[in-house]
């Protein structure tokens, strides 16, 4: 499971998933949709496309 939080209770689904249970990987979201707006892209936190394109790898095993 590739896990991307986008509000705040799914971050900690995440850590559910990816540390406690060790079933999927994290994209690496620092903050939810709701802390970033258009144009932010650039931002700390933000999710670009190299770290979703990782996480998919890590998960097909590549």
């Amino acid at each position: 499971m590739v896990t991307w939080p986008q509000f705040q209770d799914q971050f900690y689904n995440e850590k559910l998933v990816v540390q406690v249970l060790r079933i999927g990987v994290s994209v690496g979201a620092q903050i939810g949709v709701n802390g970033a707006l258009f144009g932010d892209e650039e931002k700390p936190g933000v999710v670009k496309h190299e770290q979703l394109r990782g996480a998919i790898e890590m998960y097909d095993g590549k």
